[in-house]
């Protein structure tokens, strides 16, 4: 919806309008132990909503440009390999993701801004998962694991393109994480160990551009535990 902004009192913004283009398919397959989904997609942005930051202050005031578009596809692949594991796939491409008209004129302590031609904060080109579980007897209990890598190509968290996934720069990064649990006879407790990041991969999770300089939200590093529950 539109507003004002607070901290930096004047004319108020419009609500975002977007119009949502999509045509797929879901399908079912092996009689049913694989399932195959689709669909390509067109969103028309008007007055686009964001977030600027005055670099001296620190302060925010939410902004709207005029026009945007989102064009792309996604595909979805899930099957069951064998009665104890699944496999679940899906990878989402954008061929268009830019501010096709994003001009703002100065507002009180906020300069003008020009974003026409960027790339939409937060829209990756391309993001991927792949996915293995597991679910296994052992004795009386079972065991279920999964090891899940994701992938994306990078992303800019701010018009200006200067705040990236990869500092100043959207960078891809690839994440791996790993989880194995076993849950007692009638799963009256469980024991787990997991580990997220497991390849310490270095990326900037989000971040603003103020007093000259960027402060930026590192990734989570590698992180390992235990976990042990117990159900009442």
């Amino acid at each position: 919806s539109g507003g004002f902004n607070v901290q930096n009192p004047g004319p108020s913004y419009d609500p975002e309008r977007l119009v949502s283009n999509e045509i797929g398919a879901k399908t079912d397959l092996w009689n049913g132990r694989a399932r195959l989904n689709g669909a390509i997609f067109d969103y028309s942005y008007k007055d686009i909503h964001a977030q600027t930051i005055n670099s001296t202050t620190g302060s925010t005031n939410q902004v709207t440009g005029q026009e945007a578009t989102v064009r792309g596809a996604d595909l979805e692949f899930n099957v069951a390999l064998t009665k104890s594991m699944t496999l679940n796939t899906g990878l989402s491409y954008l061929f268009d993701r830019e501010y096709d008209e994003f001009e703002v004129p100065p507002q009180g302590a906020f300069p003008a801004i020009d974003a026409t031609g960027n790339l939409i904060a937060g829209a990756p080109e391309m993001s991927a998962l792949m996915g293995l579980n597991s679910n296994w007897e052992f004795g009386q209990g079972r065991i279920s694991s999964d090891i899940n890598v994701s992938y994306n190509s990078g992303v800019f968290f701010n018009i200006d393109e200067t705040i990236g996934s990869s500092g100043t720069d959207d960078g891809a990064y690839t994440l791996v994480n790993f989880q194995s649990t076993y849950f007692s006879p009638n799963e009256e407790w469980s024991a787990g160990i997991w580990v997220n990041n497991i390849f310490n991969e270095y990326y900037i999770a989000g971040g603003i551009e103020t007093q000259g300089s960027v402060a930026a939200n590192e990734g989570q590093p590698r992180f390992y535990g235990v976990t042990v529950s117990y159900f009442l």
